[in-house]
């Protein structure tokens, strides 16, 4: 059992709540595919594309073969690759957008690249207040408030919008704890553009940390009463992070 962000585990419980099976789906920014390893037994195929090409490369080498037939892997810079006019039932795409300094260009792409009545599923960083230490350290460009990402979303066309702020209140404690964590181990990786920081993101603590032993005591299963209590919040902006489900016009 490998060891997964408390984070990560409350946000995918949630999408895994809220997509909608289909036939096809692009996940943006996949990390470790651990999410789009999940999201393709709700589909006939996926494709995943990303641009943090060494390491997302040995994730989908050692993934099973029956599910490297049904799963595309691109490494490329999501922005300027040609889809050569593909569409997606659904486009799942988790951390990425506050890492694009035009924020309204990946949306107004998302929703060319989507069918009809196509599905989108984000999650962001939630509250300009929450802004930290290590928001800097990974690359972010913002945080977005409600109103301002469903702005976002209908101005690109998007209706059926639905905001949910997810974790609280325990993303919320853990969060001091990762900022804690950033400041002491990774000053030294503040250095260099914003898409370098961005590239690093995705695999910081499990390149550079030994948390495997953690694995035992926060997992899926230790963890699925904190994330159901934690649906309670879902409705209320408390939560330092957003998971939004939209449809195409």
């Amino acid at each position: 059992m490998k060891y997964q962000h408390p984070r990560y585990l409350f946000r995918k419980f949630l999408i895994m709540r809220i997509v909608k099976p289909q036939n096809s789906f692009l996940e943006i920014g996949p990390g470790d595919l651990d999410l789009a390893m999940n999201i393709i037994n709700k589909f006939n195929n996926g494709t995943v594309i990303d641009f943090n090409s060494i390491e997302t490369q040995k994730k989908y080498i050692n993934l099973p073969e029956n599910i490297q037939r049904r799963l595309t892997l691109i490494i490329a810079d999501f922005m300027k690759y040609d889809l050569k006019n593909r569409k997606f039932n659904c486009i799942i795409s988790c951390d990425v957008m506050e890492h694009i300094e035009n924020d309204d260009n990946f949306i107004n792409r998302i929703h060319n690249l989507l069918m009809d009545n196509g599905q989108l599923i984000l999650s962001v960083p939630a509250r300009k207040k929450y802004w930290a230490y290590d928001d800097e350290l990974v690359g972010h460009y913002r945080r977005y408030e409600k109103d301002e990402i469903k702005t976002i979303l209908e101005n690109s066309g998007f209706s059926k919008i639905k905001i949910y702020s997810y974790g609280y209140p325990f993303t919320n404690i853990i969060r001091y704890f990762r900022i804690k964590f950033a400041k002491n181990k990774y000053q030294e990786k503040s250095n260099g553009s914003k898409r370098k920081r961005s590239q690093r993101s995705a695999f910081l603590v499990n390149k550079e940390t030994n948390f495997k032993f953690l694995a035992l005591i926060i997992n899926k299963y230790t963890l699925f009463p904190f994330i159901l209590f934690s649906l309670i919040f879902n409705n209320l902006n408390l939560g330092e992070g957003y998971i939004i489900a939209a449809q195409k016009e």
